[in-house]
């Protein structure tokens, strides 16, 4: 099992489904028992916070798991965190409470008092039905807050293919012929060449699973890549930033 802490409130781990299944655990349980999948990912983290520091204080937010064909697992956790929510409830108060006070000032109260009948009634009702739409306001950005949240779910990740030899390299770019929005970028790291590959999922599954066996094919071996192409970044020369595949497929 391998684990790397991509910030304070995410991990990545590792694994193939022999050590899953040592831990007590089946894919069948990830997928129909809820129990199971808790109890498992609680396990993750122990393992994690043994390594490293992280908050999981607020518990685990949203999770995203991959299976690839060699058996291996690859497993995102990401971490609530009780700062975004407090940050976000007081921007909410703080909107409110201005639209408040540009809505009900005393010069408006004062004024309402001095009429009659009628229209005292009306400016009346008018005010109260702005205040409570203040509050619907409100309500809304709140609940537009948590969509902003739920919609910004791990959805995107990092692909490291590894390989020995820049031939092969070429030869599986060219092997997995013309893909259109997917940035890849090179980097040589010692005697090793790493290529980088963003896949959205879940949508572009089938693709990471089709690129993940060719490159086998071609003796690499397909990895998370957000900690390495950190390292490589602040560590090594980029060999092809962007459009890696484009590029080395016309050699």
């Amino acid at each position: 099992m391998t684990i790397w802490k991509n910030s304070d409130y995410a991990i990545t781990c590792m694994l193939s489904v022999k050590e899953i299944e040592e831990m007590g655990f089946s894919m069948e349980d990830m997928q129909s028992d809820t129990d199971k999948t808790e109890e498992f990912l609680n396990q993750l983290v122990v393992n994690a916070n043994a390594l490293f520091k992280i908050s999981t204080e607020y518990g685990i937010r949203d999770y995203q798991a991959m299976i690839f064909p060699n058996n291996n697992v690859m497993i995102k956790i990401l971490f609530a965190t009780k700062q975004l929510e407090i940050e976000d409830a007081l921007d909410t108060i703080l909107e409110t409470v201005k639209k408040l006070n540009n809505t009900v000032t005393k010069e408006r109260i004062d004024g309402i008092k001095q009429l009659e009948g009628q229209d005292k009634n009306q400016a009346y009702n008018t005010l109260v039905k702005e205040v409570e739409q203040i509050y619907k306001d409100s309500i809304a950005l709140e609940d537009g807050v948590e969509s902003a949240i739920e919609q910004n779910k791990l959805t995107e990740i990092t692909c490291n293919f590894t390989f020995q030899r820049l031939d092969d390299v070429i030869e599986f770019c060219n092997g997995i012929g013309k893909i259109e929005g997917i940035p890849s970028s090179l980097y040589k790291d010692n005697d090793s060449y790493h290529l980088f590959m963003d896949f959205k999922v879940p949508e572009e599954n089938e693709l990471l699973n089709r690129v993940a066996v060719l490159a086998e094919e071609y003796n690499g071996k397909c990895t998370d890549g957000a900690v390495m192409k950190g390292y490589l970044e602040e560590h090594k020369g980029c060999m092809i930033e962007e459009s890696a595949i484009e590029k080395l497929s016309q050699i």
